[in-house]
């Protein structure tokens, strides 16, 4: 989970698309939507708007996974995870129509971290690993 959260978010921070001599990251291309209007009202001016939030998310994570707090792993897992899979798969299997725009491999990492987060949100639920006392040798 640990490995996902790492590759997902640096992965975001990467150029995601070309557009002529202008490489743009994630977090640029969706400022971008917004500024521009592309996002209509409702859920996915809202998803546009919260990427920000996505690497806090998928890290709060982790750390409530490290600290064995099961539910918040797992709610903030599927909802960072699922987030950031989805938006990156979507823009990785987008074709652009001109060869002025060109897709980077980032967005499909980002897709892959956030597998990794997902699956690794899931195994907190089937997974425990007996407490173990320090005072118990």
């Amino acid at each position: 989970m640990t490995v996902g959260a790492v590759v997902a978010i640096l992965a975001s921070l990467l150029r995601w698309v070309r557009s002529g001599a202008v490489s743009r990251s994630s977090y640029q291309i969706l400022g971008l939507v917004h500024r521009l209007g592309f996002a209509p009202d409702g859920p996915v001016r809202i998803a546009v708007k919260a990427w920000p939030l996505m690497p806090l998310t998928i890290t709060a994570a982790v750390v409530a996974a490290w600290w064995g707090w099961r539910l918040a792993a797992v709610v903030l897992g599927l909802t960072g995870g699922l987030y950031a899979g989805i938006l990156g798969g979507l823009v990785a299997a987008a074709a652009p129509a001109s060869g002025e725009v060109g897709v980077s491999n980032a967005p499909a990492a980002t897709a892959v971290g956030a597998a990794v987060v997902v699956v690794g949100s899931l195994l907190c639920v089937f997974v425990r690993e007996p407490c173990r006392d320090v005072d118990s040798r």
